[in-house]
């Protein structure tokens, strides 16, 4: 019993890896050329989840990160790439892992240089694994939300961020779940 459910978690792991590595393994090169490029945000920080679940509201951590471009030409224009993951535990033996890959445009206010406040409609993907056997399901999400990032130094910033989240996982009753998200962390900041 304790093999099959080694073999079982293991298998887990190397599938969210099969579909978050490429994902993550895309921002990174594109984020090659960011340095010679104006008006780039990267994101990395912590993240909550308010979610929906069959016993009513619980909340999951975890981390966040998100690469932004903003158009040279329309500098309040740009998309935005995110990932993000979530945790959380039922009991000393039961894990379940939530994430999110979405993308979208972002529109920024620019108008004070020192704080950045942004809105997103992002749209993607959202992932629910378990390491109780169940089968891992991905299915439609978006994001919609914004925030503001407060100017530290030229290159970096601190940001607070809320999404309204809507997932569509096989619930039994509306297969919709209305989730907040709340994120908070660093930008390294490549602009003009």
């Amino acid at each position: 019993m304790q093999k099959r459910s080694l073999a079982r978690q293991i298998s887990m792991r190397i599938t969210i890896a099969q579909l978050v590595l490429p994902v993550l393994a895309v921002l990174l090169v594109s984020a090659i050329p960011a340095a010679a490029q104006p008006d780039w945000r990267f994101f990395a920080g912590f993240s909550d989840l308010r979610f929906e679940s069959g016993t009513g509201h619980e909340n999951a951590a975890g981390w966040g990160g998100a690469i932004t471009q903003y158009i040279s030409t329309a500098r309040w224009f740009g998309a935005t790439a995110e990932v993000s993951g979530v945790y959380k535990t039922y009991a000393p033996d039961i894990h379940t892992s939530f994430y999110g890959v979405m993308l979208g445009p972002s529109f920024a206010y620019r108008k004070n240089p020192n704080i950045e406040p942004f809105v997103h409609a992002l749209f993607g993907w959202a992932g629910n694994t378990s390491n109780t056997g169940a089968k891992s399901v991905w299915v439609f999400g978006y994001a919609l939300g914004g925030g503001a990032d407060f100017k530290i130094s030229k290159l970096l910033a601190v940001r607070g961020q809320a999404d309204f989240v809507r997932t569509s996982f096989p619930d039994g009753y509306n297969d919709r779940q209305n989730n907040i998200r709340v994120l908070g962390g660093l930008v390294l900041r490549f602009a003009k």
